[in-house]
């Protein structure tokens, strides 16, 4: 009897097609890569109306028998919607058919901002495709990266000794970040409550004065090494700093990474993101430090079909090229506590993802303060009631809101905590957890004011709901708080 499981001759053309797809995909990099060597998007900007293809090869200089070689290079962008064809009236009223740009032919443009042909043709130089052909040796050998199977060093070291292809990749870094006033347009809100920033990895400074543009109240410093800064003039508010942000970072309200912290390992981020943690941690006015994150999420609902494998691409360049990875919310979210923060935002931009941590203070940096002179306490209390929804796994980070500082407070802030725990007591069930919370508020009897210890007796003495509240109010018997009347 004849297998079912035998694919039809349409099926496995089909599958053949798809094979010869993928494996012909660097035909069109390098195609998009001869465009723009040629300057083919300028040409026709500069037209300003369609371009026939004889026109485009004239004004190109090339000779009439590369005609039929650009009308098949443009034909194959024309396809992969780089540049579209329009019917037109010539001069003599004749038809004629023309190039134009598309939106994507317009990010190409060396005479606008953004331009991204740097970067577009910094990804098909040889020094960045012969990695992906050591792909294979690499993982039959010993080498970090498959970068450094082709080359013999690290990305970093290479660029260091190699001044052409370090003003290529500079360049390619700095067209990118010519992105950035979108995200700045779409995020001001982000910016408008600082006063100063760093930029981390930020290079020439592109990134910086966007910023700057849109906010020309912020001092922004740039953090990157001194071979990358070492001939940048500062200005009134950007300054630059060479430097190594695996040892320290400047101090400011905020610290920005755009695409930085793909380029390294988890173990690596978390040290750089506790190197952030020291930067904003000191505040004398009481306000919340933050990490600005611009980097690519993975698995997202809401993605579409292309960027889901432009991110996945991204990935295995980050592996080719370093030792990092794109990574998805539950793997940001692991190395964002393990680097002791409590929260995070995920904010869309335009198909990457604009990632905000807010570092909040522990218990110990507000011990030097008056307490009842304090508001924003209550604030921050409040907020770990929000805190722990978002992120479940940080019952040790929330437990330090509700020590025995926080029942020293003014009573507005106990209510407020007492309101936290029973939303807590309801959702999360953790005994562990509710065992914290009873013995610090056990300990904070001996130093209370008369106002809360009435408001912990009260408490103690509230309706038992169930199991949960049993747990939270052992211990906490009136008979057990002698001493507090009068007191």
């Amino acid at each position: 009897m004849e297998s079912t499981d035998v694919p039809m001759a349409s099926e496995m053309f089909q599958a053949q097609a798809h094979i010869y797809k993928h494996a012909f995909s660097f035909a069109n990099s390098m195609v998009l890569g001869c465009a723009i060597q040629l300057g083919i998007p300028d040409v026709i900007h500069s037209h300003k109306k369609p371009m026939t293809l004889s026109g485009l090869v004239s004004e190109l200089k090339l000779p009439p028998a590369k005609s039929n070689g650009i009308h098949r290079l443009m034909r194959l962008l024309v396809y992969s919607g780089f540049f579209a064809t329009t019917k037109f009236l010539d001069d003599n009223l004749e038809n004629q058919e023309g190039y134009v740009l598309t939106a994507s032919s317009k990010l190409l443009l060396k005479s606008e901002i953004p331009n991204l042909s740097p970067f577009a043709r910094a990804m098909v130089d040889p020094v960045m495709v012969n990695p992906w052909q050591s792909l294979g040796d690499w993982f039959l050998g010993n080498e970090t990266t498959p970068f450094e199977t082709a080359h013999g060093a690290s990305m970093w070291e290479f660029c260091d000794q190699n001044p052409r292809f370090n003003k290529v990749f500079n360049e390619a870094m700095a067209s990118d970040s010519q992105m950035m006033s979108l995200v700045v347009k779409d995020c001001k809100q982000v910016f408008h409550e600082m006063d100063s920033l760093v930029d981390v990895g930020g290079g020439t400074g592109l990134t910086a004065k966007t910023i700057l543009a849109a906010f020309p109240h912020l001092k922004c410093t740039v953090l990157d090494l001194p071979h990358v800064v070492a001939n940048m003039p500062d200005t009134e508010n950007l300054k630059y700093v060479g430097g190594d942000m695996f040892h320290s970072i400047p101090s400011a309200d905020a610290i920005l990474f755009k695409h930085v912290m793909h380029n390294w390992s988890d173990e690596d981020c978390v040290k750089i993101l506790k190197r952030c943690r020291e930067a904003i941690g000191d505040n004398d006015e009481g306000r919340k430090g933050k990490v600005l994150i611009i980097d690519m999420v993975l698995d997202r609902d809401e993605d579409e079909a292309n960027m889901t494998e432009v991110k996945l691409i991204f990935d295995v360049l980050m592996m080719v090229l370093l030792t990092g990875r794109q990574r998805t919310e539950k793997e940001w979210e692991k190395l964002f506590l393990e680097a002791g923060f409590m929260n995070y935002k995920i904010t869309p931009v335009f198909g990457l993802r604009l990632l905000k941590l807010q570092l909040i203070e522990r218990i110990k940096e507000w011990r030097r303060v008056d307490y009842d002179a304090f508001p924003q306490l209550e604030r921050l209390v409040l907020q770990g009631c929000q805190f722990l929804t978002e992120i479940p796994s940080c019952f040790e980070d929330i437990s330090s809101l509700l020590s025995i500082e926080v029942w020293r407070c003014n009573e507005s802030v106990v209510k407020s905590a007492i309101v936290i725990q029973e939303t807590q007591v309801e959702e999360y069930q953790n005994s562990g957890f509710q065992a914290k919370i009873v013995k610090a508020k056990l300990e904070a009897l001996d130093q209370s004011n008369v106002a809360n210890r009435k408001l912990l007796v009260a408490y103690a003495e509230g309706t038992v709901v169930d199991q949960a509240r049993v747990n939270m109010t052992n211990g906490l018997r009136l008979e057990e708080i002698g001493g507090c009347n009068g007191k």
